[in-house]
């Protein structure tokens, strides 16, 4: 049996483009569920031989393993699935010809707090190397000289305390 993508414009599983796995839609009744019009028009008329591929689910919506516990060792062992499934309640949010605030395009990750963490503290660190090397070059600009006339004027620019000073 062929299976085909009922969304438009997607041509997965077609003679001459890629296999992805395809999700039977006559089991689905959570596609029957969805509340917005634009939806129910679209996966109402879906033929038996049709369905959504995996394209237009995100990431965490599609189970690739299953996972169980060994009792008497009490490790957890994970296979891969040979066949995707669906996690329960799972809609399709990933459309090409839908309006954004429709269709979630990507999988937005929030960041984790010590990644996030970690990279202020980075930022801050690299803000903080060049200002360190601003801070040099005008120290060494202030205090360098190559002629006697340029030594004169570094003398005179510096202040020295009232108590003995030794220059070198």
């Amino acid at each position: 049996m062929v299976y085909t993508c009922v969304e438009p414009n997607c041509n997965s599983n077609y003679k001459d483009a890629w296999t992805v796995q395809m999700f039977d839609s006559q089991k689905r009744t959570s596609f029957e569920k969805m509340d917005t019009s634009h939806f129910k028009k679209r996966f109402c008329s879906i033929k038996v031989f049709e369905g959504l591929c995996e394209l237009h689910f995100s990431d965490d919506a599609i189970r690739r393993y299953t996972e169980a516990y060994n009792e008497k060792t009490g490790e957890k062992i994970c296979v891969p699935l040979k066949r995707f499934r669906l996690q329960n309640f799972a809609l399709p949010t990933i459309f090409t010809d839908f309006p954004t605030y429709l269709s979630n395009s990507g999988n937005p990750a929030r960041e984790c707090p010590e990644q996030r963490l970690q990279r202020l503290e980075n930022e801050h660190l690299q803000r903080s190397i060049q200002a360190s090397i601003v801070s040099k070059e005008v120290f060494e600009k202030k205090k360098s000289f190559t002629s006697f006339p340029e030594s004169v004027e570094c003398l005179i620019a510096e202040e020295l305390q009232d108590i003995w000073t030794v220059i070198l």
